[in-house]
């Protein structure tokens, strides 16, 4: 091989890794456990999307929101989403029958502090208190607000995209260290 065809090759693998390294270390999302432990409680016991709490049954989501539009199915063994509204404004994820994760986006909804969908990160904090850490995800610098309740193994986080917030609530399976 030529000193030229070399060094051009070594120059755009250079070059190709700078790029992969600049992608990989400005684009990533963070980790809510990242601020687990510098993150004071809340107490998010009450926490539900119209009488669905996390821990709730299927059944009960069937229950109160009818049958899904859809339902997709996880690579997780005894996973999937309940998926409801043209949109899927409102999404439900079951593990084991149970419910472990909640989305929602819908404006006719709320949380338990009546945060709903279009309300200010201040809003948010007046409600639920100054316990929280932001994190950044795709989209918007430090676009995600959260809350994590160590007692029940909850956490809360609102997701501002374009002025607009999306609730997601989740179980909290890696505090149960």
């Amino acid at each position: 091989m030529s000193k030229n065809k070399l060094n051009s090759s070594l120059l755009i693998s250079l070059l190709f890794g700078l790029l992969i390294f600049t992608l990989f270390t400005s684009g990533c999302s963070q980790n809510r456990m990242d601020f687990y432990e510098k993150t004071d409680t809340t107490d998010l016991s009450k926490e539900n999307i119209g009488g669905i709490k996390i821990g709730s049954i299927e059944n009960d989501v069937m229950k109160i929101f009818g049958k899904p539009n859809s339902i997709h199915r996880s690579q997780e063994p005894d996973t999937y989403y309940l998926i409801y509204g043209k949109n899927k404004e409102v999404q439900f994820k079951i593990v084991n029958g149970v419910v472990r994760e909640y989305f929602f986006s819908d404006k006719k909804l709320a949380t338990e502090k009546n945060i709903s969908i279009g309300d200010s990160k201040a809003e948010v904090i007046e409600s639920y208190g100054e316990n929280y850490y932001t994190r950044t995800d795709t989209g918007e610098k430090n676009n995600v607000l959260g809350y994590f309740d160590k007692e029940n193994n909850i956490v809360l986080e609102f997701i501002f995209e374009k002025n607009l917030v999306v609730i997601f609530s989740t179980y909290n399976s890696a505090s149960n260290n």
